[in-house]
């Protein structure tokens, strides 16, 4: 049962089902299995040994979004009480009686996620996050994996993988030059999103200085043509037709990849000197 309390003093029944318990744990557990994704928006108090005063850690979770969470991310974190309770009371038959997840509250968090340089990292960090969720939970029969898959060749799935390569290729060269600013990928991927092809080609070009400051960048050169070979037919590619949400997830997975890639290197290096010393 969902209540409001409109007035004080005065509470209406917004929402109400009658089923047995063993149900209702079913569908809680389907909601949270089917509509579940890698976020990083969760915080924790930790205490600073130097400093003896607490500080927030972000702390990776798999799992559903609140209903609360995909109103700003559908909405903005500035979305008004009476937005946000509508949007709760739409997304509580789709947990509870199992309804499709409205299209428009998906179309509308894809196309937040895709105008990264409108909000700042962390908000779009949470909205990227919580799209992939949601477009995949709506897609749910194309049985979209959390982990990069490298076999799937999905025209959309595949650009999404390309800018996520471009945008860590150009990060990790301004990382070691220490330069502040949001790389081409970042700028672009509302427009990359509309004409792909176009704005890959503008993209690519720009990346040619910073291959150079890494010596090549031959890693990320091998997997930018690793992906752009998969493309089949080759006019998947050409095309300028608009991206789904499912770029998204490309360059989720792809990123995630990378990271990791990077941390594991990162732990190598450090354990060689240890054993140099």
């Amino acid at each position: 049962m969902g209540l409001d309390s409109a007035t004080p003093g005065r509470m209406s029944i917004t929402f109400y089902r009658e089923l047995t318990g063993s149900d209702f744990l079913e569908r809680l557990d389907n909601w949270h299995t089917t509509c579940q994704w890698i976020h990083n928006y969760r915080t924790r108090d930790i205490q600073d040994s130097a400093s003896e005063k607490k500080k927030k850690k972000h702390v990776p979770f798999v799992g559903a979004p609140a209903p609360s969470d995909i109103a700003d991310a559908a909405y903005g974190s500035r979305v008004d009480d009476k937005l946000r309770k509508a949007t709760v009371e739409r997304i509580l038959p789709c947990i509870i009686d199992g309804q499709q997840i409205p299209r428009d509250l998906v179309d509308s968090a894809v196309r937040r996620a895709s105008n990264r340089s409108a909000m700042n990292d962390w908000e779009w960090d949470k909205t990227l996050s919580i799209a992939c969720a949601l477009f995949r939970k709506y897609h749910i029969k194309k049985e979209y994996s959390m982990a990069l898959d490298p076999n799937r060749k999905t025209r959309d799935y595949l650009y999404g993988r390309l800018l996520a390569i471009a945008d860590r290729l150009e990060g990790h060269a301004l990382y070691r030059a220490k330069e502040k600013r949001d790389t081409n990928a970042a700028r672009y991927m509302q427009q990359f999103a509309d004409k792909p092809n176009k704005t890959w080609r503008q993209i690519y070009l720009s990346l040619s200085p910073y291959m150079a400051r890494l010596g090549g960048a031959r890693h990320y050169k091998d997997l930018i043509d690793d992906v752009m070979c998969k493309f089949d037919p080759i006019e998947d590619f050409n095309s300028d037709k608009p991206l789904s949400g499912e770029f998204l997830l490309g360059y989720h997975c792809q990123r995630a990849a990378l990271w990791k890639k990077d941390d594991e290197e990162s732990t190598e290096q450090i354990e060689t000197l240890d054993n140099r010393l």
